[in-house]
């Protein structure tokens, strides 16, 4: 199974600053779909930073569903989760469980909410490593697309926020990866910011920009 590491470098003078403003290490996942009720939520985070802080993480994936509603900052807790793959599609039974089966989307995860209740649902990657990449509102009837990127988004803050929870903007010197297969290793300086090499796609977020805007990717619902 293809792996992904991202590698974090931190000089001296950048991991005093970083300690003496107890920031942390946050890093959210970009999906697409076509349904704009979509919220990023935390994914990872990192509370005891070193002069290299490593994420690894492989293409495995849960569709999950919560009744914590859609609030910016409160955490979405998954109550009920199912492994799902590429092309599969997750359907919510009347008693809130989660069954997967082919979908007629290729590549793409579909959740269908068979049941008589609205829920909060999304995608979890690798599990192991992390929490929800996303959460959006399904209606009882509704059907939500959602197709995992390899975009990351890494960020230090010093606000304090669980996994999952939903973020509506940058809070601090951040940067959004798109995430090559095997090893990747950036820095951050808190003089000069962010250096990635060449051959990696990046782009610097500043504070106070939407989240939604980069990590929620429209897409068109054609097959």
């Amino acid at each position: 199974m293809t792996s992904k590491s991202v590698t974090i470098v931190l000089n001296d003078e950048t991991l005093k600053q970083l300690k003496m403003q107890a920031a942390r290490l946050y890093a959210l996942r970009a999906v697409t779909s076509a349904d704009r009720t979509g919220q990023p939520t935390v994914w990872y985070r990192n509370d005891n930073l070193l002069a290299s802080n490593y994420v690894q993480w492989d293409a495995t994936y849960e569709a999950y569903i919560s009744t914590d509603p859609l609030t910016p900052y409160e955490t979405v807790r998954p109550q009920s989760t199912v492994a799902i793959a590429p092309s599969q599609m997750a359907t919510i039974s009347d008693a809130g469980l989660l069954s997967t089966q082919v979908g007629d989307l290729d590549g793409r995860f579909q959740i269908r909410n068979a049941g008589d209740t609205a829920y909060t649902c999304g995608i979890i990657g690798a599990p192991q490593i992390g929490g929800n990449y996303c959460a959006f509102h399904i209606t009882v009837g509704g059907l939500v697309v959602i197709t995992p990127t390899d975009k990351a988004f890494f960020m230090f803050a010093s606000q304090t926020f669980q996994v999952g929870t939903i973020i509506a903007q940058s809070f601090g010197a951040g940067i959004l990866l798109d995430v090559p297969s095997g090893e990747t290793t950036i820095s951050f300086d808190v003089a000069t910011g962010w250096s990635v090499g060449s051959s990696v796609t990046s782009e610097e977020i500043e504070a106070g920009k939407s989240l939604q805007d980069i990590l929620i990717i429209p897409s068109a619902m054609a097959k």
